[in-house]
């Protein structure tokens, strides 16, 4: 059996409001997986045999929408009324109970959590679900080709728009020909096609699901290989790495693929990390001078800042300040309030101690309109292993204030757009 929800369409909340950090609750198509779980694992009034559940599913329109494993179930207050929210891991992709449930209809009529029959998934093997991943990730190039297929306008100024403001944004995508040897949270790059010939790196991502097999996105006769891809930023096509500057600085690789899922194996994979990472400098155009270094790892960077970001609300809590965290499509990560204060959380994360961190326009732009209210902090040198942070490794933590004077701030890179020629007269 499992606790099914139904979902209402979405509903903006104010965040400081809720029992639980969110920042809206229902169903939203544009969001990922994860955003919804976080959204809506809380908090309801759940039957008592809720505890004794394995799985819990999400729906919305009379379909199953996602599904998560369930580890327990919280307690939660809310004005002296007890309340409960389920806490577990997300299933993704792959995943055969996943797969099973999401698509298959349930009642539409009873709002809220309901029990479902899912005995037999209850009864799947562990050897069945679950394939040994300890391998360190890997990196692999995703093929556009603008001559087979391309976004609508709308879709990819969204795409760039979002991922630009530092939101991700999750895709299905072709893995080409393979069947395996893709995992989550290995490392994409989408190269673009143009006339049939590799163009340049325009996107960075993180791949989110197994490989699984679906309708073939040019032909509904037969099947593809699939993959979700967490886009983590993407950008405009006219601004993606060229050709020339590729085999300039990644000179081991021929960059000539066809198809999606070719791998990048090292030193290559490292080199294209370097070069991303100095490229995308244009949407970070600000240095806060803190002394710290960039984890170009996006795995890593992901661990990274999570752990800046629980650092810096613990320090804040026990400060006597209420946190809430507020990370979704915004600039800052929490806020805080104590009284009549009020403080924007900003958090960075980095393996070593070295240069300064980034702000991006987006945040830079916020803190100058919240002059005296915006903090931040910076975790680094922690030391890594299997793409976690060792136990015991507490690293360097650093709050400082967030100052909106323009001389705290060092332009490291300018955008320059050729204005159009005279047409040629004669």
């Amino acid at each position: 059996m499992a606790i099914n929800i139904n979902l209402g369409p979405r509903q903006d909340v104010e965040t400081f409001s809720q029992p639980i950090a969110r920042s809206f609750i229902g169903f939203d198509p544009k969001v990922s997986d994860e955003q919804l779980w976080n959204a809506n694992r809380g908090v309801w009034e759940l039957p008592e045999q809720a505890r004794d559940e394995q799985f819990a599913t999400f729906s919305h329109d009379g379909t199953i929408r996602l599904v998560a494993e369930l580890e327990g179930i919280e307690n939660v207050d809310v004005d002296g009324t007890p309340m409960q929210a389920l806490m577990g891991r997300l299933l993704h992709r792959g995943d055969p109970v996943r797969d099973a449930l999401v698509g298959q209809s349930v009642d539409a009529t009873e709002v809220g959590p309901s029990i479902i029959d899912t005995a037999e998934l209850d009864e799947m093997p562990a050897a069945e679900r679950y394939a040994p991943n300890d391998r360190a990730h890997r990196t692999f190039l995703i093929t556009h080709d603008t001559e087979k297929w391309f976004w609508s306008p709308e879709d990819e100024a969204e795409l760039v728009a979002r991922t630009g403001a530092g939101a991700t944004m999750r895709e299905c995508w072709s893995a080409g020909g393979r069947k395996q040897g893709i995992e989550p949270g290995d490392r994409v790059y989408l190269l673009e096609r143009c006339e049939g010939l590799p163009r340049g790196v325009r996107g960075s991502g993180v791949v989110s699901s197994r490989i699984f097999q679906g309708e073939h996105w040019d032909d509904p006769n037969r099947n593809a290989n699939y993959i979700d891809i967490d886009w983590d930023l993407v950008l405009e096509s006219d601004k993606a790495i060229l050709l020339d500057i590729l085999q300039r600085d990644v000179p081991g690789y021929a960059w000539t693929p066809r198809k999606s899922g070719v791998e990048l194996h090292q030193p290559m994979a490292g080199e294209m990390d370097a070069l991303w990472a100095r490229h995308v400098g244009e949407d970070a155009p600000a240095l806060v001078d803190v002394e710290v270094g960039w984890s170009v790892d996006d795995s890593r960077r992901r661990v990274l800042s999570t752990a800046a970001r629980d650092r810096i609300r613990e320090g804040f809590e026990e400060d006597g300040w209420e946190v809430a965290d507020t990370n979704e499509d915004r600039p800052y990560c929490a806020v805080a309030f104590r009284g009549g204060e009020q403080r924007y959380l900003f958090a960075k994360g980095a393996e070593t101690v070295g240069r300064p961190v980034f702000l991006t326009s987006g945040e830079l732009e916020f803190v100058k309109e919240n002059p005296e209210t915006c903090v931040l902090g910076v975790l680094s040198d922690v030391e890594f292993e299997r793409g976690s942070i060792v136990e015991g490794s507490e690293g360097i933590f650093t709050v400082v204030p967030l100052t909106h004077e323009e001389e705290a701030y060092v332009p490291v890179l300018y955008r320059h757009e050729p204005l159009p020629k005279e047409p040629t007269k004669g």
